[in-house]
């Protein structure tokens, strides 16, 4: 996802959140296959980057 990001967007990446659950499996290290990749987020969820004021991402992470 790092790669991804440093490829498709312009601006600097400051951190990055996804749903609970989304995240379904780990991976070893060393080679990473496809196999892995799929395992770990098999839903197909997209990636975007957006710009939010920080006291925006305060208030949502205050509500959780």
């Amino acid at each position: 996802m790092e790669a991804y990001g440093v490829k498709n967007f312009s601006k600097k990446t400051d951190f990055a959140v996804t749903n609970g659950g989304g995240i379904r499996a780990s991976i070893a290290k060393g080679k990473v296959t496809r196999y892995d990749l799929i395992s770990v987020l098999p839903f197909g969820n997209t990636i975007a980057q957006i710009d939010v004021k920080g006291s925006d991402v305060w208030t949502a992470f205050d509500i959780v």
